[in-house]
C-alpha cells in the first residue's frame, strides 16, 4: 500500500479460492534435502506474480517454499518466495508469496485464469 491507502499493482489480482500446498525444505543437511514445514490451506488472491494464502501459524519472510496449486484439475508446481505475513482478526496468518520459478505453460493458464475472473 503507498502512504495516501492506495494500493500500486503492476498485475492484477484476483480473489482466488483454490486449494494450495506447501512445502520448505531445510537446506542445512548436505546429505538430503528434509522437509521442515509443510501445510495446505486456502488461497485468498491470485495473479501472475504470485498469490496469498491463509495459514495458521506464521512463516518466516523471505522463505521460499515449493508449492502445488490447484486450479480445477491442474496442479500447478511452482517455487514462490514470502514477500509478506500478516496476522489477521482471527488469529491466522495471511501469506503473500512472489513466484520465483514456474513454467511458462502454468504462468499462461494463471493468466488466463485471472483475466476471466476481472470480466
Amino acid at each position: 500500500m503507498t502512504v495516501d491507502g492506495s494500493e500500486r499493482r503492476e498485475h492484477h489480482r484476483v480473489q482466488a479460492a483454490k486449494l494450495l500446498q506447501y512445502k520448505h525444505f531445510d537446506h542445512n543437511d548436505a546429505e538430503r534435502l528434509l522437509v521442515d514445514e509443510l501445510g495446505m490451506g486456502p488461497t485468498i488472491d491470485l495473479s501472475e506474480k504470485g498469490l496469498a494464502f491463509v495459514c495458521g501459524s506464521p512463516l518466516p519472510v523471505s522463505w521460499t517454499m515449493h508449492l502445488d496449486l490447484a486450479l480445477g484439475e491442474t496442479i500447478i508446481p511452482a517455487e514462490a518466495r514470502i514477500a509478506s505475513v500478516v496476522e489477521t482478526d482471527d488469529g491466522r496468518y495471511r501469506v503473500g508469496m512472489a513466484f520465483t520459478n514456474i513454467s511458462d505453460a502454468d504462468l499462461e493458464h494463471i493468466r488466463k485464469i485471472v483475466a476471466e475472473r476481472q470480466s
